[in-house]
């Protein structure tokens, strides 16, 4: 039982630190996408200015 209970927190700590990964990858994917779309409201503005 204490073995089988040791499996069970092992598994726990796994999924606990495959599922922090997995946010810090979301984290740094939201990071880039909110950077790539100030990138192209800022040439959005530019273009505007120039057709101005």
């Amino acid at each position: 039982a204490a073995a089988r209970d040791a499996a069970m927190q092992a598994d726990q700590a796994a999924a606990a630190a495959d599922a922090s990964a997995l946010r810090d990858q979301l984290k740094k994917q939201e990071d880039e996408m909110a950077s790539a779309i100030r990138d192209g409201v800022q040439e959005l503005r530019e273009k505007l200015k120039v057709a101005e």
